[in-house]
């Protein structure tokens, strides 16, 4: 019931205030200009010459197709988080913006540094990553660093209450060693996922407190 009420409540002040549903819309229009831009350039990065790690991580881990648990964790999640923020404009604006930015650093990264695949990666099979980002086409070198990592990291520093928290955090956990264990990513690939999604929310947060001082008045779990 409480969900519901913050759901009426919340969304009756957030629209009022111009400048938030802009900057929300924005963000949903980005998340498809995103898109198109990874659509548009990625098949120009696989054709790049990388450098080939040597990632003593990668080498002690087994390779298995991980596909469907990593397909299950990520979306399952991503699922419940949200339903959760559509209750929660405010917080749902900083999820979509800090992810935005993320995603925009990462396509820069992919410019910036060419790796070659691991040379027993197993495909990961993506339906919706493949028919919305990748147009149908199965790509090795979109690599550094991990968009998989990205979405799981986000959901779980934007999440407001500590037990669910907790599992979101044990969850991104097991999804990035399946991303390894899938060898569909390097070691460090993952590991600057997390670092730049947390440097990323830490900024917002200052962003926040710099320039919205806690004008409104919603339960802003930032």
């Amino acid at each position: 019931m409480k969900y519901f009420n913050d759901l009426s409540y919340n969304w009756k002040l957030f629209l009022k205030e111009r400048k938030l549903v802009f900057f929300l819309m924005l963000g949903i229009m980005t998340i498809f200009f995103i898109s198109y831009l990874y659509r548009l350039r990625l098949p120009e990065l696989e054709q790049l010459n990388g450098f080939l790690l040597n990632d003593f991580v990668l080498k002690k881990l087994p390779s298995y197709d991980m596909s469907l648990p990593i397909f299950i964790f990520l979306y399952g999640t991503l699922f419940m988080v949200y339903l959760f923020f559509v209750a929660y404009p405010l917080e749902l604006l900083w999820m979509i913006w800090i992810t935005n930015t993320a995603m925009i650093f990462r396509l820069i990264a992919l410019h910036l540094v060419h790796l070659e695949a691991p040379a027993d990666m197993i495909t990961l099979i993506d339906p919706i990553l493949t028919y919305t980002t990748y147009n149908g086409v199965s790509f090795r070198k979109d690599l550094f660093f991990s968009g998989h990592t990205i979405s799981i990291v986000v959901a779980y520093l934007c999440f407001p209450y500590p037990k669910l928290k907790t599992l979101i955090l044990l969850i991104g956990i097991a999804l990035s060693i399946l991303l390894l264990i899938q060898k569909i990513h390097w070691t460090i690939d993952v590991i600057c996922a997390w670092l730049v999604c947390y440097m990323l929310y830490k900024l917002y947060v200052k962003i926040y407190s710099l320039y919205f001082n806690n004008q409104y008045q919603y339960s802003l779990t930032l």
